[in-house]
């Protein structure tokens, strides 16, 4: 594949991903999506 043809491709998704979520419904509502990393599970090794 040719490095600009993959760089324009790369670009139009990017800008389709920012388009898609300026669009969103959840525009300008604040979500905390950090992992509460204290929680632990009991895992079988």
């Amino acid at each position: 594949m040719n490095n600009h043809l993959h760089e324009q491709q790369s670009q139009e998704v990017q800008k389709d991903l920012v388009t898609f979520f300026s669009d969103s419904p959840l525009v300008g509502i604040e979500l905390d999506l950090d992992r509460d990393k204290s929680l632990s599970r009991d895992i079988d090794l």
